[in-house]
């Protein structure tokens, strides 16, 4: 057996084992109260950060973001990163028992007259987010706090089996809709006037739609779906997020809606609008960048970084994450 076999094969046992110690964590996070539960999840993100070899991907990321940065620095912040991934996880475990009074004392929402704003046009509404804090919480609290709007959540497909009933469950809980990335479902939904919840800072290659924008001074392929929808629609993108206050209360922000550029020219007026959500949401993570989702290969064969990274080059583990 090869080197990179045997390498190979230890990488996939550790993403099991990861995977095993999330879902055990997650099983006990249910039945214990909930401080315990986020101290929990907390102690299940340092550990994931000492064993994962994706600590390597998420050291890379902050060292292109805040190439100012020192190396304890960076360190502190890929490790609270991970601890939040582990207080998020013990919430999600917990999502579907919460009663919506339940919700709306968790989760306060600001900003809500920017999306009343935008649904007087009659249009639908397209929710913009990222992979920040716990943003899985977001549906539900939602619909908790506003059961008169219609809420669909985009979201990609994690094969059959009892975790993507676990996850449709959550996305779910309260109501709603959840809609596969496909326009006509997404247009379906903003005819009938319903806000579109979409995450959008997610690598997206250009074959799949994406465009190139600039995120922390790199070009990152970036998805044109949104903007595409907007201005063929009329439908206003709100950009929205949640963080951690303290414990288990979170913070949700609706941010008024991106100004739609309409110069005639289609391609153009796409990327301006895309830029322009990239910006809103690197303006948050600058702010605060623990609770965004340093994993993903966001700036994966961006030309600005012609190296490994950028070409999704990791090795093994790296090329199916």
């Amino acid at each position: 057996m090869s080197a990179r076999s045997l390498r190979s094969g230890a990488s996939r046992l550790r993403r099991l084992a990861a995977r095993g110690a999330g879902l055990a964590a997650a099983a006990v996070a249910r039945r214990i109260p909930e401080e315990r539960a986020l101290a929990l999840g907390a102690a299940l993100g340092r550990l994931l950060w000492v064993v994962l070899p994706r600590r390597r991907l998420v050291r890379r990321h902050l060292r292109i973001a805040f190439p100012d940065w020192s190396r304890e620095r960076i360190e502190d912040a890929g490790r609270a990163c991970f601890e939040e991934l582990g207080r998020s996880l013990a919430e999600w475990s917990r999502l579907v028992e919460l009663a919506p009074e339940e919700l709306r004392e968790r989760v306060e929402f600001r900003g809500v007259e920017h999306l009343e704003r935008a649904r007087a046009g009659g249009r639908g509404v397209l929710l913009a987010t990222a992979h920040y804090g716990n943003w899985e919480l977001l549906p539900a609290a939602w619909r908790a706090t506003a059961p008169d709007v219609e809420l669909a959540v985009v979201g990609r497909h994690f094969g059959e089996g009892g975790f993507q009933e676990r996850i449709e469950r959550r996305r779910l809980h309260g109501g709603g809709s959840l809609l596969r990335p496909d326009a006509r479902e997404i247009l379906r939904a903003l005819r009938r006037g319903a806000a579109v919840g979409v995450l959008v800072d997610l690598y997206t290659s250009e074959r799949r739609g994406g465009i190139l924008v600039p995120f922390f001074g790199r070009r990152a392929w970036t998805t044109s779906g949104p903007a595409i929808l907007s201005l063929r629609t009329g439908a206003p993108i709100v950009p929205v997020s949640i963080r951690r206050v303290e414990g288990a209360r979170h913070l949700a922000e609706l941010l008024p809606a991106l100004e739609a550029p309409r110069t005639g020219d289609r391609a153009r007026d796409v990327q301006e609008l895309t830029a322009r959500m990239s910006a809103v949401f690197e303006a948050l993570i600058r702010e605060r960048p623990e609770p965004w989702l340093w994993l993903h290969r966001r700036w994966k064969r961006s030309p600005d970084l012609p190296d490994a990274a950028a070409r999704g080059l990791q090795g093994p583990a790296m090329r199916r994450g």
